[in-house]
């Protein structure tokens, strides 16, 4: 579910968005409890973060998981993406030699 569109016209979750939250975030967990040793952890990034409802709809999201909600800041949203591309290439080793 993205929430972007919504958020950064209006700067808020809208209505319909908040509506369909419990079913998406209920029907992601029902997949996610097959695997018993994952670790489940909720976050949301900027929309959430820029939207003038975030605290209403993380409350939602938060009774619906029995999980806290975490709002990552810009630079965990990346580090999040990066770890995750990341974590599907070879191991690979990154040097930085300055430029003369």
């Amino acid at each position: 579910m993205r929430l972007k569109d919504s958020v950064f016209d209006s700067r808020k979750i809208s209505e319909k968005l908040f509506q369909q939250l419990p079913q998406t975030i209920q029907g992601l967990l029902s997949k996610v409890h097959k695997y018993s040793d994952l670790k489940l952890s909720i976050t949301a990034a900027s929309a959430m973060c820029s939207a003038k409802n975030n605290a209403e709809t993380a409350a939602l999201i938060e009774s619906i998981v029995g999980y806290p909600l975490k709002i990552l800041s810009g630079a965990e949203e990346c580090q999040c993406l990066t770890d995750g591309v990341k974590s599907f290439l070879p191991p690979f080793m990154v040097l930085d030699y300055p430029l003369k």
